[in-house]
């Protein structure tokens, strides 16, 4: 990891330290060091907002809470995602197509919960650019 700080500490470009700490946030999750990634995601998040890599990262930590079975939480950040980001269309539709697949498959395992009941406005957005 010293190598990726190394990096990111050297480099000018913004967009260039965002790629690098995206890259550094994989390797974690790779190593299963969950936490360690976690972080670094939301670093990018908050310290890179105005990159391309705000929604790569955020797309990431997603898929890390699913990784670790986090399927209500995965659900609920999604959700908040698809509320911040209601102009941004290909970024809906993506992140639309990750809600409905989980709401798929907690209807298979049961039950749905409070964040499931409350959904359906998820499937309202519209689906056009």
């Amino acid at each position: 990891m010293e190598g990726y700080k190394t990096l990111i500490e050297n480099t000018l470009d913004k967009t260039e330290k965002a790629d690098w700490t995206f890259r550094m946030g994989r390797t974690y999750e790779i190593q299963k060091d969950y936490d360690s990634a976690q972080k670094t995601y939301q670093d990018i998040i908050e310290q890179y907002g105005d990159t391309p890599l705000k929604q790569v990262a955020q797309l990431a930590l997603a898929d890390l809470y699913y990784t670790q079975g986090q399927k209500e939480k995965t659900l609920e950040y999604l959700q908040g995602l698809l509320k911040e980001n209601p102009q941004d269309m290909d970024f809906v539709n993506m992140l639309r197509n990750r809600v409905m697949a989980l709401m798929r498959e907690k209807a298979r395992e049961g039950p749905t919960t409070d964040s499931l009941q409350q959904s359906p406005d998820v499937a309202e957005q519209p689906s056009g650019k």
